[in-house]
């Protein structure tokens, strides 16, 4: 229900608002957790930091904080080609509008990735280092953020590991096998809900049979 909250808040921000609301997730949360301002207690699931630092990374997982969501949401980014047409229609001021608009979407991206990139994911990694030391079940949060920003920004991210190729390949692996995890999860949970969907069909099965009975019985006992 948190994380309800805390996305409609999310949608109702401008990019810019968004932009800080990282940066400040990034800052007061997870390098916090870091660098021990923060601290995690020995007993993590009682511990107010835990429940914070996974509040944070639900957050920064969630599409409602990424930069440009409100354009694509109101039916994509306008076109070259469309203000061009708007123009050309004598809407020179709204052509000029949406072209400003336009322009400022593309730099406030390219803002959101160079923090992103920048600051966020090396704070990730020594985060990464800091909960598997641990054997934190935050991993699994952490983790799944990473793998939104890896599958969001692929390129971007491995330019930032460009010139750490060891720890590029161990999140590599990490990452395919936290996905391998996933599906497993997903699996389990499906069989689990077929045999509770099986075991519901055959106590139907059973009830029925058992006022079918019940039903004999009464009509046998009338006509004698």
């Amino acid at each position: 229900k948190r994380l309800e909250v805390v996305r409609f808040v999310l949608s109702a921000l401008t990019d810019e608002q968004r932009i800080e609301v990282t940066a400040r997730f990034a800052r007061e949360v997870l390098f916090a957790v870091v660098q021990g301002s923060l601290p995690l207690n020995t007993n993590e699931s009682n511990s107010p930091a835990h429940a914070v630092l996974r509040d944070a990374l639900a957050a920064l997982s969630c599409g409602e904080i990424k930069v440009g969501r409100s354009l694509t949401a109101e039916g994509g980014a306008v076109t070259e080609e469309e203000l061009v047409t708007a123009a050309a229609n004598g809407n020179a001021a709204a052509a000029a509008a949406q072209g400003m608009e336009m322009a400022k979407g593309r730099l406030l991206s390219k803002m959101s990735r160079k923090q992103l990139m920048g600051h966020v994911v090396p704070i990730l990694l020594n985060l990464k280092d800091m909960l598997e030391q641990r054997r934190s079940p935050l991993i699994r949060d952490l983790m799944a953020y990473l793998q939104e920003l890896t599958r969001s920004y692929k390129s971007e991210v491995r330019a930032v590991l460009a010139s750490e190729p060891t720890l590029a390949k161990e999140l590599e692996y990490d990452l395919k096998v936290f996905e391998k995890q996933q599906r497993q999860q997903q699996l389990l949970e499906e069989q689990k809900l077929q045999a509770q969907m099986q075991q519901l069909k055959q106590q139907q099965i059973r009830s029925a049979g058992k006022t079918g009975e019940t039903a004999a019985a009464s009509s046998s006992s009338m006509l004698s």
